[in-house]
């Protein structure tokens, strides 16, 4: 089980030991860009076909309230 979270806890551990915080937009950043790698990396290894139904379904409904 653990497994599928290989990938996302590497993922993590290269960013951190690639990147140099300084200041408050430098936490936004990083911050946000972890986020979007996290939930990309987690969608491809980490997510079953039911959890992935989920999260289109949830997208397909707010991208035709845009």
């Amino acid at each position: 089980m653990f497994l599928q979270f290989l990938p996302t806890a590497a993922m993590t551990l290269v960013i951190i030991s690639v990147t140099n915080i300084d200041g408050i937009i430098g936490v936004l950043i990083y911050g946000s860009v972890y986020v979007a790698f996290y939930c990309l990396f987690a969608y491809r290894f980490a997510m079953n076909a039911y959890e992935k139904n989920i999260v289109k379904g949830v997208l397909g409904k707010f991208s035709h309230k845009i």
